[in-house]
């Protein structure tokens, strides 16, 4: 749930069980404004002018636990997607294959499982 606790401040309380949290807010931003984040596993304080489109990545220990932080655009720009991976595949047998899109704002679709079969 998201509370304003004062005209500058705003908070959350949120669990996450192996995927990922997230959350936007427009700000009207000061040339001193500062973002603090203090969880479980992270308690950091940062300018928020060095808060940009490209992941802020803050270590959170763990199981390769990270808070991100980024902007996104202030209008999101739709389009087809395409890519090409390799893919190393077991000599014999089944080969689930499973594709994951994580798109600019965050939302996840997810394929259900490809087979790969080799005799």
């Amino acid at each position: 749930m998201l509370t304003r606790d004062s005209e500058n401040t705003l908070s959350w309380e949120s669990v996450t069980a192996g995927n990922f949290g997230a959350f936007d807010v427009w700000l009207d931003e000061s040339d001193d404004a500062r973002i603090h984040l203090e969880t479980g596993h992270v308690d950091t304080s940062l300018e928020l002018v060095t808060v940009g489109r490209e992941d802020t990545i803050i270590p959170a220990g763990g199981l390769d636990l990270e808070v991100r932080l980024f902007r996104l655009p202030a209008s999101l720009q739709g389009g087809p997607i395409s890519a090409s991976i390799d893919v190393p595949v077991h000599g014999r047998g089944d080969n689930p294959l499973w594709i994951r899109v994580t798109t600019e704002d965050g939302f996840q679709a997810w394929t259900s499982p490809v087979y790969l079969f080799r005799k």
